[in-house]
């Protein structure tokens, strides 16, 4: 008997392995996938300028007021997409107007004639001079932090789910 619980412990002890259980169909998941963007090794005070004053351009779009050539954005963007850059550039044709919630704009820009297919969310975070792009393909979003993840405030949670099942911006 004592033989046989040992044997039973052995056993429970062995089958409890932390090990993830795989699948053959890959699971369908409503999360945002995250991709940061490596550090630069030689990063300087001009690589992240403050956008304290970014507020001023609500209600306009992005290209109205050159925003990508403003704050570095054209090479933060690009550093933090990668492979992912020439989609985004491409996909510039259709911009909401900037809108603000507290210190964080927001604003959707896509290519005209593939809103539906390929939108990008863009978060900006004027006290942190923190960039994030939500890249939404369908209603698949995958995000990409410069940084750090700028929460969403619920208003803004609300204009990204709005944005994920319209057909448009």
């Amino acid at each position: 008997m004592k033989q046989f619980l040992i044997f039973c412990l052995a056993l429970t002890l062995f089958a409890c392995k932390n090990t993830p259980a795989t699948t053959s169909e890959p699971a369908v998941s409503n999360e945002v996938q995250t991709e940061q963007a490596a550090p630069t090794v030689e990063a300087n005070s001009n690589d992240k300028p403050s956008m304290a004053d970014a507020g001023q351009y609500v209600g306009k779009k992005p290209s109205e007021v050159d925003l990508f050539s403003k704050y570095n954005l054209e090479n933060r963007i690009e550093q933090m997409l990668k492979g992912e850059y020439q989609n985004f550039v491409e996909s510039r044709t259709e911009e909401s107007v900037i809108n603000k919630d507290g210190e964080i704009l927001y604003f959707v820009v896509c290519k005209a004639s593939s809103c539906p297919a390929n939108k990008y969310f863009v978060i900006l975070d004027m006290l942190d001079s923190n960039v994030n792009v939500i890249s939404i393909r369908g209603n698949l979003p995958k995000s990409y932090e410069e940084s750090a993840i700028i929460g969403m405030t619920d208003k803004i949670a609300n204009y990204f789910q709005r944005t994920l099942g319209s057909p448009k911006i």
